[in-house]
């Protein structure tokens, strides 16, 4: 890839002149090359999903998320009670945008979605909307009772900005009893975050930390907003001053981009979506200049830089545009040089891979061949190139297509130019659409865009303009249908880690006058999960603690140790030397 920058040179002509030329304006933008027949000597890209809960590090950096996303947050804190049977753990999620600049509406509105443990969706008690009442398993429909022993608190901005409490963080983490607490500077400025209270018990299975997911949502999705949060932020981004932002093109990539596509969906009719919309996370961690290509690939556009007005923007590509100039004979000095399209070193392959939003963000990808979608597109005998692109701000694959298609398509129109023209070319700026008109070539009126213009000052006092210019047909940017991808079916094989219900035993036959009292107890396997015995407790209270539970036995286990199937009946068993009194039975 390249990138141009802004730069000034000088150069001799000879002894006796001076001449100056200066990058005026140019399009900041990755140049798409097919992948070399050898990845073995290249660092991989990480995928654009998958956000997984990350470990304490001093080098941690937040994600910037814009849109909705999932993450695995990060742990920032932890403390523990004195007896060692209560944790909290504190997880920072994400910067809150926005937060720099009170002339364009002040910090942005942090929400949460759903929240998942150990995979399992938190279900959250109808009151206290911290409190978790259970785990629901999404790929079997079970549930388990984790009433009393799971709160989760969250903070949309900073310690005193409670989403589902009335508690401050800094009260939540000055709880009676815990070894570790905070102070009044524990304020988490800027970040949105949690923490989870979590209550030992082995029989439930709370014995640790499990992978977190969490879906946050940040106000601001429109590109064009997105990017002026970006460019301006001293904390995260670019740290451009307001002043050197053209709000303009980020105002006509917002309309723009709010327009609709249609699309089909997977079951067939017709349903409609924003063209773009930045649903995602960022990667701080990353340079600036890569997450701005990355932002621009998600909205399809461009990031120019004019070093006249200092002005930083974007270059919306659409079907519609108006011709800054034409290029002819009158106004052009010298000669065009021309970079026709290699067949050779031009993909005709994309991957798209992105997080899929339906997934809670897992990893996702897709191959188009321009051979299936527009064959008449390809050259004959012209090789197979493959390009990738991570969207890491697009959520679904209806957008995910739509872009791949595009860039697809703008690939084939590879062919540049170089030209000289005279002082009128000072009013061109990179990114406007030209024509150019020369008999030579059989071109009358041949669209072009503008790449860079550099200003060239003579020591005579002549003034000119050269011209970096590509090829522009504006039927790339025309909006086509889009088929939404169909859901892979369930391969119906279960979690081993699930487990479904587990019934209550029964006690089928009581014989208190015999020599040695008995009970019978009869026991089912559970509706999920694998099952080879179980295990039957009995208690004097109704909802007894771990402590209060007392062993009495165990069902056989079957010949070669082969488990139970679901919702089946073990042998019974008989239990003896229970001693006199009213007595509840668990397993």
């Amino acid at each position: 890839m390249s990138f141009v920058t802004k730069a000034f040179s000088f150069f001799n002509l000879n002894p006796f002149t001076f001449a100056l030329q200066m990058v005026a304006s140019s399009i900041l933008s990755k140049v798409f090359a097919p992948s070399p027949p050898s990845l073995a000597t290249q660092t991989p890209e990480p995928n654009p999903g998958s956000r997984a809960q990350t470990p304490p590090a001093g080098n941690n950096k937040l994600p910037v998320i814009y849109g909705q996303a999932w993450t695995g947050g990060i742990i920032t804190d932890l403390s523990i009670t004195n007896d060692n049977q209560t944790l909290y753990y504190v997880f920072a999620l994400s910067e809150v945008t926005n937060t720099e600049s009170s002339s364009v509406g002040g910090p942005d509105t942090i929400t949460f979605g759903d929240i998942y443990w150990g995979g399992k969706k938190c279900v959250f008690d109808g009151t206290d909307l911290t409190k978790v009442v259970s785990l629901l398993d999404p790929s079997t429909g079970e549930s388990q009772d984790i009433s009393g022993y799971m709160n989760i608190y969250l903070y949309r901005n900073g310690s005193n900005n409670p989403v589902n409490t009335t508690q401050s963080a800094i009260q939540v983490m000055n709880q009676t009893g815990l070894t570790y607490t905070w102070n009044g500077n524990k304020l988490m400025t800027n970040c949105a975050f949690a923490i989870i209270k979590l209550k030992y018990s082995q029989s439930r299975n709370l014995v640790g930390l499990s992978a977190t997911n969490f879906e946050v949502i940040n106000s601001r999705s429109a590109p064009g907003d997105c990017f002026l949060d970006y460019l301006t932020s001293t904390r995260y981004g670019a740290s451009i001053p307001l002043a050197n932002i053209d709000t303009a093109s980020l105002t006509a990539l917002n309309t723009y981009s709010n327009q609709t596509i249609t699309y089909t969906p997977y079951g067939g009719g017709s349903a409609t979506t924003k063209r773009f919309e930045f649903n995602g996370a960022l990667d701080t961690a990353q340079k600036i200049m890569k997450n701005i290509q990355s932002m621009a690939d998600c909205a399809d556009c461009l990031v120019k830089y004019n070093e006249i007005t200092g002005l930083w923007g974007v270059i919306v590509q659409s079907p519609t545009y108006s011709v800054a100039m034409d290029i002819n004979d009158s106004n052009m000095i010298g000669p065009i040089v021309v970079s026709p399209i290699d067949i050779a070193n031009s993909f005709n392959i994309i991957e798209v891979k992105f997080p899929d939003g339906s997934e809670q963000d897992s990893f996702n990808a897709a191959t188009f061949d321009l051979a299936e979608l527009n064959p008449s597109l390809l050259f004959p005998n012209e090789p197979i190139n493959k390009q990738s692109v991570s969207l890491y701000l697009t959520n679904n694959s209806i957008t995910a297509q739509y872009i791949a298609n595009r860039m697809l398509e703008a690939a084939r129109e590879d062919l540049q130019l170089q030209c000289e023209i005279n002082y009128i070319g000072l009013e061109l700026e990179a990114g406007d659409i030209v024509t150019v008109t020369n008999t030579n070539y059989g071109w009358s009126a041949k669209l072009f865009r503008i790449l860079k213009v550099i200003e060239k000052f003579g020591d005579n006092g002549t003034v000119t303009a050269s011209l970096n210019l590509s090829e522009y047909n504006p039927a790339i940017y025309n909006d086509y249908n889009v088929t939404q991808f169909t859901p892979a079916p369930n391969t119906g094989l279960p979690s081993p880690t699930t487990f479904g219900t587990v019934y209550p035993p029964v006690i089928t036959a009581q014989f208190p006058s015999i020599t040695n009292p008995a009970f019978t107890i009869r026991i089912q396997t559970s509706s999920a999960g694998i099952s080879e015995y179980a295990e039957i407790y009995y208690s004097a209270y109704q909802f007894p603690n771990d402590d209060q539970l007392i062993f009495a036995g165990t069902t056989e286990v079957q010949p070669g140790g082969s488990p139970y199937v679901v919702n089946a009946f073990m042998p019974d068993v008989q239990l003896f030397n229970i001693p006199a009194g009213d007595w509840y039975f668990f397993t």
